[in-house]
Order: structure tokens, then C-alpha cells, then sequence
């Protein structure tokens, strides 16, 4: 085999950045909708989530 690259996410495993995650969400959803979001929220509709259906929610 021919590699020409390693992919390699260490978001979660080498670098914790979730606090920086859920800061900027809650920026977006502030402008978005005017308000921020809930632990609630962050459970259900945001962690582990595509940021395309995140961004759906929050419109």
C-alpha cells in the first residue's frame, strides 16, 4: 500500500477544546435566535451532533 497521509482527530483525546465548542454555539445561537443555549439543549440537540442539524435547530 501507497500511504500519502494520516487523518488523525484528537479533539476530545489529546486536546480538550468542548468548553470552546460550546461557546461559540452559544454566540451563534445568541445571534441567531437571541438567546443562548441550555445544558438541556447541549445534551440533546448539540453533542455528537452534525453542524448542519445543529445549525437547522438553531434557526
Amino acid at each position: 500500500m501507497d500511504y500519502r497521509g494520516v487523518i488523525f482527530d484528537f479533539n476530545g483525546t489529546l486536546f480538550f477544546d468542548n468548553d470552546k465548542h460550546v461557546k461559540a454555539w452559544g454566540a451563534i445561537s445568541q445571534l441567531l435566535r437571541n438567546k443562548g443555549i441550555t445544558d438541556e439543549e447541549l445534551h440533546e440537540h448539540f453533542n455528537g451532533v452534525p453542524n448542519k442539524q445543529i445549525i437547522q435547530y438553531v434557526r
